[in-house]
């Protein structure tokens, strides 16, 4: 795929004109990955500018979030309250979404450079033509209807891993000596990658359902062909890939708070071939950052592992919508201080996020909780 990519001068994608697309309908669908289309709660992105610029914000107190429940000892719930209580206003006022205890990463040169390599145009549209393409080939029954989209997206980012522009990336960040700036910048490469196969799933459907808006450039023979590689990889994967994995707190954590997010913030309807999420890079990061921080304090004396499952993490995701929500039932409040990435509202958000997976990984939960890992297969990826 960086042959593709980086040929992108000559290819008739890269010199593209894209005409207006009309937005894709609201209907209801069956994933969250669907869901950030059609909630009535949702932000468009192309208020946020404006909010930040013009409002003056007014005081909303959120009703607290439900803890979890305990545990013997000293139980998740408590030590998650202790941790909220420690960091109640850990985002500061005003900053979009910066996050108090690592704001000295944000506008750094390494930081500048993990959002140049990610936003990378030509791979993002790369990525929609393959999309496309393997889409189509599903209906074509060329690809097995159990293979899902969150399939596609997977493989697209384990192949991004080869190409040189990430391998350079990954070059220097392991030049760097800093123990702590390590882990942060390998999450928020994480994060961004999350919120960047969020923006093609989306351009995808629009364009799907305007087939004349498609550039020319996303048939290329090339394309067609690795499409096509990719669709007999998929098919392998399917028939040996297990339903569910084991995850500890940092996987869930990056499955879920990411898609949280973006139900809450929907691309403008002007998208097209633009990357919206990018205005979301640092409030995605700093909250997903925000969340690990403060379970990880719960979870600090016990190593956990559970049965993590798509199912499963869409279920949560719902749930923690929903919890944020109803704590803000006055609904212009709500989009004036969810535009204007207020920072009690990221605490709420990461509060609630943080009570939904506290609850996961105790072992009254259903879910199968591994003390020693080494004695079970490790799923995660």
């Amino acid at each position: 795929m960086e042959s593709i990519e980086e040929s992108r001068g000559n290819s008739p994608m890269a010199s593209e004109t894209p005409r207006s697309v009309t937005p894709a309908s609201t209907q209801v669908g069956s994933t969250v990955s669907e869901s950030f289309l059609m909630s009535r709660n949702t932000i468009s992105m192309e208020s946020i500018e404006e909010s930040r610029d013009n409002s003056s914000m007014a005081s909303a107190t959120p009703r607290s979030v439900t803890p979890a429940s305990t545990q013997d000892g000293s139980t998740v719930s408590e030590s998650i309250q202790k941790s909220s209580n420690k960091m109640s206003m850990d985002f500061l006022e005003g900053s979009k979404g910066i996050y108090r205890p690592i704001r000295v990463l944000f506008d750094t040169p390494i930081y500048e450079r993990a959002l140049q390599v990610c936003w990378h145009i030509s791979s993002y549209k790369t990525k929609i033509a393959l999309v496309i393409q393997l889409l189509r080939l599903q209906q074509k029954d060329m690809i097995p209807s159990e293979v899902t989209v969150d399939d596609m997206t997977d493989l697209l980012r384990e192949e991004s891993k080869s190409s040189l522009r990430v391998q350079l990336w990954d070059f220097e960040l392991e030049d760097r000596d800093e123990d702590v700036a390590k882990p942060i910048l390998n999450l928020l490469w994480e994060v961004i990658n999350s919120m960047k196969m969020r923006d093609i799933v989306f351009e995808v459907r629009r364009l799907l359902m305007s087939p004349s808006d498609i550039p020319a450039g996303f048939r290329h023979p090339k394309l067609m062909n690795l499409a096509q590689e990719y669709g007999r990889r998929l098919t392998e994967r399917l028939q040996s890939a297990p339903s569910s994995k084991l995850l500890g707190p940092r996987d869930v954590v990056l499955q879920v708070v990411p898609k949280v997010l973006q139900g809450f913030w929907s691309p403008p309807r002007s998208t097209f071939l633009n990357m919206p999420s990018q205005k979301l890079n640092q409030m995605a990061a700093w909250v997903t950052k925000c969340v690990l921080d403060k379970l990880s304090k719960a979870l600090s004396n016990v190593h956990h592992q559970v049965t993590f499952s798509c199912s499963i993490r869409d279920a949560m995701v719902v749930s923690i919508q929903v919890k944020v929500r109803q704590m803000y039932p006055d609904q212009d409040i709500w989009r004036r201080e969810l535009n204007s990435f207020a920072a009690h509202i990221l605490n709420t958000i990461a509060d609630a996020a943080v009570s939904e997976i506290g609850v996961l990984f105790e072992p009254q939960s259903n879910t199968h909780v591994v003390e020693n890992p080494s004695n079970e297969r490790n799923g995660s990826s």
